[in-house]
C-alpha cells in the first residue's frame, strides 16, 4: 500500500499522462518517445510537445513565450516564473552569447530562473556564465532525464 503522498503523486501522474495522450490526439500527433540518438532529428512541434509535457508533469503551468523573445516557454509554479529557451536546440555547441541574451530577458521580466535546453553541449565559457548567473543548462544527456521524469 502506498503512503498518502505517494498515492496522490501516482494518481496525478496518471492524470497528467492521460492528458498528454489527449493533447497529442487533439494536436494530431502521436505521443513521442525520446531516444538520445534521434533527439536532434525532432521537429520543433515535437520538441514543444515533449518539453511542455515534461514541465507540466512537474507541476508547472506552461505557456509559450512571446515570439520576439529569446524564450520558448514561460513556466509558472508557486508564484514564481521560470523562462526556458530551446532556441539552440540543434546547435552542436552552445556558446556564451545566447546565455547572455537569455539572462538579460530573464532579469528584465523579473523571472526567478532561466533554463536553456540543447541536444548538443555547452562551451566552457557558457557553463562558466551559467554558473555565475544561476542559469540551468540541460544538454543532450540531461534532456532524456527531463522528459522521462528522472
Amino acid at each position: 500500500m502506498l503512503s498518502g503522498d505517494k498515492a496522490i503523486t501516482k494518481r496525478v501522474s496518471g492524470v497528467l499522462d492521460s492528458l498528454n495522450r489527449k493533447l497529442s490526439r487533439l494536436q494530431e500527433s502521436e505521443p513521442i518517445e525520446l531516444d538520445p540518438e534521434t533527439a536532434s532529428h525532432l521537429s520543433w512541434n515535437q520538441v514543444q510537445h515533449l518539453l511542455g509535457g515534461a514541465f507540466r508533469r512537474r507541476g508547472y503551468g506552461v505557456r509559450p513565450g512571446p515570439s520576439d523573445a529569446p524564450v520558448d516557454f514561460i513556466l509558472e509554479k508557486n508564484g514564481e516564473r521560470t523562462v526556458v529557451s530551446c532556441k539552440q536546440w540543434k546547435v552542436w555547441e552552445v556558446g556564451e552569447s545566447p546565455l547572455r541574451e537569455l539572462y538579460g530577458y530573464t532579469t528584465g521580466i523579473g523571472a526567478k530562473r532561466a533554463v536553456m535546453v540543447s541536444t548538443g553541449r555547452f562551451s566552457a565559457r557558457a557553463i562558466d556564465f551559467a554558473d555565475r548567473h544561476n542559469l540551468r543548462l540541460i544538454d543532450g544527456r540531461g534532456l532524456s532525464d527531463l522528459v522521462h521524469g528522472n
